[in-house]
């Protein structure tokens, strides 16, 4: 089959806006969604693709029985567009009404708020002074190294012998 031809006969599909991946699409699966469930090679080409076409048209008035791929991302990529300039004119919304603080109460809050950090910092240094010792020094952490001995001199003779 030429593309000419096969043009010809996704014409339909071309003229209601699809897309080349629409058209694949529209090939490969029924207008629910689901795949067409036979999906061994077609004797008659030509009246396969035309079938599988057909099923996407509404018989009596023309039009598209279900939304194409590309026109569902197209829905949905306009709707978060629409929210997005919402959001945006809110936030400018907002941002309109704002109103600074006076300048004679910033400095004395700043003040405030240096003095809770430095109170904070010191509580944190204070806290991690009083940590639970290292695990090293806690009694009864040295079991593994009694039991098994160091792997020092032993192992090395060991290594050696192997290689020899």
């Amino acid at each position: 089959m030429s593309a000419k031809y096969l043009r010809s006969l996704l014409r339909p599909l071309f003229a209601a806006g699809a897309t080349l991946a629409d058209a694949k699409y529209v090939i490969n699966h029924r207008p629910d969604g689901r795949p067409w469930p036979n999906t061994d090679p077609p004797r008659n080409l030509v009246g396969w693709v035309r079938h599988r076409v057909s099923t996407w048209f509404d018989k009596e008035t023309g039009r598209l029985a279900a939304p194409l791929p590309s026109q569902v991302i197209a829905r949905a990529d306009r709707r978060r567009r629409a929210e997005q300039a919402a959001r945006a004119e809110e936030r400018a919304r907002l941002e309109a009404r704002r109103v600074d603080p006076p300048a004679e109460l910033i400095g004395p809050l700043r003040a405030r708020l240096q003095a809770i950090a430095a109170a904070s910092r010191e509580r944190r240094k204070a806290s991690a002074d009083q940590q639970v010792p290292a695990r090293a020094s806690r009694p009864g952490t040295d079991r593994l190294g009694r039991r098994w001995g160091s792997p020092g001199a032993g192992a090395g003779a060991a290594i050696g012998a192997s290689g020899a």
